[in-house]
């Protein structure tokens, strides 16, 4: 039942990359993409997703840690 816009930015190591992504409150879903540059170290890298919205007139913040495995 949330209906609100809902911002996502993606922080992670050296050579892993995403745009930051603002999905509009009609959206049920959307895809962030993230990239590995070809230099970006192999095995298993810690990233966060950074995510904010508004709520009853109030910012509000969260994050979601992740685990991506990077394979040659």
């Amino acid at each position: 039942g949330f209906v609100e816009a809902v911002t996502v930015e993606f922080a992670g190591e050296k050579g892993l990359t995403a745009e930051k992504l603002s999905i509009p409150k009609e959206a049920g879903e959307a895809k962030l993409v993230i990239s590995a540059a070809a230099d970006a170290p192999h095995g298993a890298r810690p990233a966060t997703l950074n995510a904010k919205c508004s709520w009853n007139g109030q910012e509000i913040p969260w994050s979601v840690k992740l685990n991506l495995e990077i394979k040659p």
